[in-house]
């Protein structure tokens, strides 16, 4: 690994007077978090930051320790690639490879005073989703659970975007925990529709709290899939589907698409229920992309595409 980076940093702290707990205090202080261990492995040449959240704490440590601008992150080694679909040097725009019509997404927003990249603000950390189908192989509830942190000064929001095919008629959106029902906009034509999420209290940047809601949909939603759509930082990924006892697929399947239209890739699979009527798939560190599980009837043979 190219030293260069941990050496200009490790002398850099050490110049400073700061200890490694003081200089994360001014970082969590000014919206880029990051852990002692974390800079601690930084200085050493154990690792070196890649992801976005990570180069933001250095230009952090830039502009704390009154270095040049720059003068850290010009010294990272080259980022190992993580999908041809995000070119390297661009800012990635997520709703553009996430979405089948970005525009539709982009005027949905609009339309709550948000662009796409409040999507992705405030920050989700850890990410549950359980999904419950009823007796007669329809979607009846799908309850998140979410831990997000606060952005670069401070967040009082969450926005929820997903294809709804019941529209004009929408889910209910039940709140459960660390948060209450704002405004619900919708893109009837694309079968679109946007959730606003109003935080119990403010939430300062770098800290976390935990929000959880349900989405309860209307009658003979008659799906075979479900899917999120995921971006760089979330440390854990829970999916999981509750089939009733008296309806059981034939066969299940958890899956991942980097983007709309690139080909997909089965994480885990199963055939019938075995007695099991759940199936869950629970990942740590997922790559940005398309995330689902699909099932196929065992009288229809149907499945999602």
């Amino acid at each position: 690994m190219d030293n260069r980076f941990s050496s200009a940093l490790r002398a850099a702290i050490a110049g400073s007077g700061h200890s490694l707990d003081s200089l994360c205090r001014e970082l969590a202080g000014r919206g880029t978090p990051v852990s002692v261990s974390a800079l601690s492995n930084w200085q050493t040449g154990t690792n070196h930051p890649e992801r976005r959240r990570s180069i933001a704490a250095i230009t952090g440590i830039e502009e704390t320790l009154g270095l040049p601008p720059r003068a850290l992150t010009v010294l990272l080694p080259d980022r190992r690639p993580r999908g041809r679909w995000q070119p390297r040097g661009e800012v990635p725009a997520p709703h553009r490879w996430m979405w089948r019509s970005p525009q539709a997404v982009t005027r949905l927003l609009a339309k709550l005073d948000a662009t796409p990249d409040d999507l992705y603000r405030p920050a989700r950390v850890s990410r549950q989703v359980k999904q419950t189908i009823d007796e007669c192989g329809h979607e009846y509830e799908s309850q998140v659970r979410e831990v997000i942190q606060g952005d670069r000064g401070g967040s009082w929001r969450v926005i929820l975007v997903l294809r709804c095919q019941s529209l004009p008629q929408p889910p209910a959106l039940v709140p459960i925990e660390g948060c209450r029902t704002g405004r619900f906009r919708a893109e009837t034509p694309h079968s679109l529709c946007a959730f606003e999420l109003l935080l119990d209290e403010p939430l300062p940047a770098g800290e976390f709290t935990l929000i959880e809601f349900a989405l309860r949909f209307p009658p003979r939603q008659a799906e075979d899939h479900y899917n999120l759509r995921i971006q760089s930082g979330v440390r854990d990924l829970v999916l999981q589907t509750t089939f009733h006892p008296s309806r059981t697929p034939a066969r299940c399947a958890a899956f991942h698409q980097p983007a709309t239209g690139r080909p997909t890739q089965t994480l885990a699979e199963r055939a019938g229920t075995g007695g099991n009527p759940v199936f869950r798939i629970v990942l740590a560190d997922p790559a940005p992309g398309i995330y689902g599980i699909r099932w196929t009837w065992p009288d229809t043979g149907r499945g999602a595409r």
